[in-house]
């Protein structure tokens, strides 16, 4: 019962099985969860933890050579701090330069006044000489009627010739003096003048080498800051991905818990559908066992599948042409199929093959809905997988008349009529409906 036709579905209920078979043995792959976490790959794990490692290591190799680099700094600061003294040391002696020059400079004051003066001096001698006119000569002495005014000028001549030659020595000597102060001004000039230029130079020198420990300074801090950045972000990145591997881990975990439980449903649900199966071969068995006792108790042998003498007229059970046969009165899946398979769509109608009394029409197992008819003369027909009947129990009906449609009711894998043919009453042995109503002139 319930098999659709090769043709027709061979290719949907080979996959179907395959499917099965998967989740059955554990093999299936699950369809992709929705929200499934991103997984990544061994090679950007590896280039990440690479990344890091190799920015620490730059980081390690650049505060290595920044320490190195601070020494140079502190050397440089050292020298810079030296320069300044130095400077300031040269500043101090241009002090004392300027004060040497304006020490020669009051000196040179000093030897010009005495120069001057003594300029002076002998511009007075001069002067008295010119009043008191030229030296008297011997004769003039001797010839003179005043000796003692004689001697007097002659005195006053040898007093002007001594004041003379001093004022003129000292003239002399204040002039020595003058050049000399010149001489040292001159030098104190040029002292101060050399110190001065020094200090601005070492000023300078001093100024440079503080401008470029700063800008040392300012790459080092920069660099430092950008290689801070590099493994920081580097570190960030390593994290992410490791987190997300631990993410996809976790989900993976739950992931194989969920098919776990799954597949454990699956066998419950295999091991509910063996008990199942048991049952009703238990409740084969029983029914067998009840027919054989019936059927050792009857007082008359059953009747033949052939037709008696008389017999009424029969027809197909489904409109000509609507259906095909899918599973035939013989063996499959191992077990004796009792009865026809015929395939046709839904809700095609299905007609009595015989007229007779209604014996039952509802649920049954395995059939889903079942109706059986009794013909008398010990034939029963059966027909299984309906979803909609059209009579009841007890209701007697001719023989094409409508009874129900084709459905896919019970254990069916497509909508199809199964029918059985049973002679000596709906639990009497099965007998071939294809050659049932062959006999009776009906081709299925």
């Amino acid at each position: 019962m319930g098999l659709r036709s090769t043709r027709r579905t061979g290719s949907r209920a080979a996959l179907a099985s395959a499917t099965v078979l998967g989740l059955l043995l554990g093999l299936s792959t699950p369809a992709r969860a929705a929200g499934k976490p991103v997984n990544p790959t061994d090679r950007q794990l590896a280039a990440a933890q690479a990344s890091k490692q190799q920015a620490a290591q730059q980081l390690g190799s650049v505060t290595a050579q920044l320490v190195l680099l601070k020494g140079q700094l502190d050397r440089a600061a050292a020298d810079t701090d030296a320069a300044i003294a130095a400077y300031d040391a040269t500043n101090a002696a241009l002090a004392d330069a300027v004060a040497d020059v304006a020490t020669a400079n009051q000196a040179v004051d000093t030897a010009r006044t005495t120069v001057a003066q003594a300029r002076h001096q002998i511009a007075d001698y001069v002067f008295s000489s010119y009043v008191y006119g030229h030296q008297p000569s011997i004769t003039a002495l001797l010839s003179s009627t005043d000796p003692n005014s004689a001697l007097e000028a002659m005195a006053y001549q040898r007093y002007l010739g001594t004041a003379q030659q001093q004022h003129l020595a000292t003239a002399q000597t204040n002039t020595v003096a003058l050049s000399n102060a010149e001489a040292g001004r001159k030098r104190a000039l040029q002292r101060a003048e050399r110190l001065q230029q020094q200090a601005e130079d070492e000023k300078n020198r001093a100024m440079a080498k503080l401008a470029a420990f700063r800008q040392q300074q300012a790459d080092f801090n920069r660099r430092r800051a950008q290689l801070t950045a590099q493994t920081a972000a580097a570190a960030r990145r390593l994290a992410t991905l490791t987190n997300q591997r631990r993410a996809f881990e976790r989900w993976q975990a739950e992931e194989r818990a969920r098919q776990a439980a799954e597949r454990a449903r699956q066998a419950a649900e295999r091991a509910r559908q063996a008990a199942e199966r048991a049952r009703q071969a238990a409740e084969w068995a029983r029914q067998q066992a009840l027919r054989q006792q019936q059927q050792q108790h009857a007082s008359v042998s059953l009747p033949s599948a052939a037709p008696p003498s008389g017999d009424q007229p029969w027809t197909l059970p489904l409109p000509a042409g609507s259906f095909y046969m899918t599973t035939c009165f013989c063996m499959r899946w191992g077990e004796f199929h009792t009865g026809d398979d015929l395939a046709a769509g839904y809700g095609t109608p299905i007609y009595a093959i015989g007229s007779g009394r209604v014996v039952a029409a509802g649920p049954a197992s395995g059939f889903g809905n079942w109706v059986v008819i009794d013909h008398g003369n010990g034939f029963t027909s059966i027909y299984g997988h309906m979803k909609v009947l059209a009579v009841s129990t007890g209701q007697y009906v001719s023989v094409g008349q409508k009874i129900a449609y084709v459905g896919s009711e019970g254990q069916s894998t497509g909508p199809h009529l199964h029918l059985e043919i049973r002679i000596g009453g709906m639990f009497g042995p099965r007998v071939d409906p294809q050659v049932f109503l062959a006999r009776r002139g009906i081709s299925i």
